[in-house]
Order: C-alpha cells, then sequence, then structure tokens
C-alpha cells in the first residue's frame, strides 16, 4: 500500500469513517492530519491540527465529525470533514497520556485518562461538556491501553501498562465494570501505540503488538482469546491497527 505520508511516532492515531476512508494524525508532537482513500490507495494532507499531538485518541462520530484528545495535554478537538476545519471544543477534565476515546451511544464519548492512573470520564456532544463522575477503571491505564464500543451501552477495554488486564463496561450497570480473561500478553509500557484494540469484526476483536510482530484474535461469544499468526513484517513505535 502507499506509505503514510510522514514518520508515525509516539501516539499516532488512525480512524476509518465509512467504508472507503481513513483519517490519521501522526503523533510525534506534530500536528499533521491526512486522508486515505481505499479504492484508490492515496494519501492527501488536510488541514492541520490546532496544536501538536503526542499520545492522541482519535475517534469517528457520523460521517462528518471526528473528535481528537491532544494528549500531554487538556485540549480536545472536533474536525469537520465537510469543511476540513478544526473546532477547539471544552478542556478536558485531565491531562491524558496513553488514554483512548471511543463513542458509545449517539451523543456521548468515553476517555481514559492513562499515565496510569484509574480516570475515566465521560463527555456530551451535545452540551460540550464533561463528567468525572463515573466509576473509576479497576486499575491504572497507560501505554498500552485503549477501548472500543460494541453497541449503545456496552465497550471493551485493554489496561496496557505493562499488564494483561481486560474488562468490559457497561454504562447501564451502577458500577460499570467487569473483569474479562486477561489479554494473552502483558502489553508493554511505552509500546502503547503497538497495542490496539481493533474495531469489531463479527465477534471478534484483534489486537496487534508490533513489537513482537504478534496478532491476537478475542472472541466475545465465549470469551476467549487466541494468537492468530505472526506478522511478516517488523512493527515500532507508533504502528496501528
Amino acid at each position: 500500500l502507499a506509505p503514510f505520508p510522514a514518520t508515525i511516532s509516539w501516539g499516532g492515531a488512525l480512524a476509518a469513517v465509512g467504508t472507503d476512508t481513513i483519517y490519521g494524525l501522526r503523533g510525534s508532537t506534530a500536528n499533521d492530519f491526512y486522508k486515505y482513500t481505499i479504492s484508490t490507495n492515496t494519501w492527501i494532507a488536510l488541514a492541520s491540527a490546532p496544536a501538536n499531538v503526542v499520545y492522541t485518541a482519535l475517534s469517528p462520530v457520523g460521517t462528518d465529525t471526528l473528535y481528537a484528545l491532544q494528549g500531554w495535554g487538556t485540549a480536545f478537538y472536533k474536525y469537520t470533514i465537510s469543511t476540513n476545519t478544526w473546532t477547539t471544543l471544552a478542556t478536558s477534565p485531565g491531562t491524558f497520556h496513553g488514554g483512548a476515546l471511543a463513542l458509545c451511544g449517539l451523543d456521548t464519548l468515553y476517555a481514559l485518562g492513562g499515565d496510569g492512573t484509574t480516570n475515566f470520564y465521560k463527555y456530551a456532544i451535545s452540551t460540550n461538556t464533561w463528567t468525572t463522575a463515573l466509576a473509576l477503571v479497576p486499575a491504572g491505564v497507560a501505554h498500552g491501553g485503549d477501548l472500543v464500543a460494541v453497541d449503545t451501552d456496552t465497550f471493551y477495554v485493554l489496561g496496557g501498562n505493562g499488564t494483561a488486564n481486560f474488562w468490559k463496561y457497561e454504562v447501564s450497570k451502577e458500577t460499570g465494570w467487569g473483569t474479562l480473561p486477561n489479554a494473552q500478553a502483558a502489553l508493554n509500557p511505552g509500546y502503547g501505540e503497538l497495542t490496539h484494540l481493533g474495531t469489531k469484526v463479527g465477534n471478534n476483536f484483534y489486537v496487534a503488538l508490533s513489537d513482537r510482530n504478534l496478532l491476537y484474535r478475542y472472541d466475545t461469544s465465549n470469551d476467549a482469546w487466541s494468537e492468530i499468526t505472526r506478522a511478516t513484517g517488523g512493527g515500532s513505535i507508533g504502528s496501528m491497527v
């Protein structure tokens, strides 16, 4: 495939919108932003993010909007695809470092604080407000942590931070968190971008540990992990799946 237009390093992020387009921030304390069109195998540069990003997180909402955490800071942004413009939103309640961001439902984004903390936040899109009064993550989350929603009530979380911690969070339950079988390998600090809880495909999630050329699959129908194969090429800091 066509290579990414610039060097990807600490805290890069990718997000798919629709079936033919992927958007990417390259991290590495830069603000470069790009779009990849699958059908033509081409990248183009878009409007740069308002500030440099590192250990960022990028989440699509609908077909015209992406939300992004700055990382190593409290800035929070919205990108509008149709106008190729960025908007600065309400400041996040804490600094994000190796955290994650995901939409759950139609109006709510959830975010992990990262940096070894158990911080867990909720953002209401319609009111541009953050909420901190949520059940804390059962253990600290840092590099290697990630989360992905599967419906309007449930998402799965990798703890990272050198652990194999894996949890399920249910919005409708008061306590929220449930412990699941551990990932098959510890997700190392310093390699957070190498471990990504990919989009759900059928009953499965895919987790890549690019520093070890490993790819794992988690089956939600039987709560079981399996190693699929070893990648044929090596990955490094900033790799994503």
